[in-house]
């Protein structure tokens, strides 16, 4: 009860579907033998460039790269450019969100409690020093407590001075700021 459009190509080819505009090609979607056999959508009529590549073999997707280093990767150029969020909803608790979901398991699917101290999620900032992108700063939300009906957290910043990573900003679970120190007293 299947029907499938398979495109088989010979060893050591891709395998490709192409889409064109009144003769110019336009589109191209591929199986890339040489690379892992990465699945890639290409813009034909912007010199080549790789659109979107999915690697399934590292479960894998990147957005404006072949070669995506994370689950997913996006990679853009040019100002005012990023990743966005649009939401259209006349209701007030309808919002533009970004959800940080963790368990302490290494099994996905697998729900296990998390624990105290545990990271729950957080922003990495970096720079580029002409050689590799290092990290700069960090947003995180840090587990303090055990669960009742929510977990307890605290809201960490860190920055660098040029050498490491340092806690410089802290809200914590009952409320209490510290600047300059993780340690908030009041």
């Amino acid at each position: 009860g299947v029907t499938t459009l398979k495109i088989d190509s010979p060893a050591a080819n891709d395998a490709e579907l192409k889409f064109a505009d009144n003769g110019t090609d336009k589109w191209n979607i591929f199986m890339d033998d040489t690379d892992a056999h990465k699945l890639k959508f290409v813009a034909d009529d912007d010199g080549d460039a790789i659109i979107i590549t999915m690697d399934c073999v590292n479960a894998r997707l990147g957005v404006g790269t072949e070669s995506p280093s994370r689950e997913f990767d996006v990679h853009f150029a040019g100002a005012d450019t990023g990743v966005g969020i649009v939401c259209y909803s006349d209701t007030t608790d309808h919002n533009p969100t970004i959800v940080f979901e963790k368990s302490h398991n290494d099994t996905p699917l697998t729900n296990t409690a998390t624990i105290d101290t545990e990271i729950l999620g957080g922003l990495d900032f970096a720079g580029n020093s002409g050689s590799a992108f290092t990290k700069s700063a960090r947003l995180q939300v840090i587990q303090n407590g055990s669960h009742s009906t929510l977990a307890p957290t605290d809201l960490v910043y860190e920055n660098s001075a040029g050498s490491s990573l340092t806690a410089v900003w802290k809200i914590d679970k009952d409320g209490n700021m510290a600047l300059g120190t993780r340690a908030a007293q009041a």
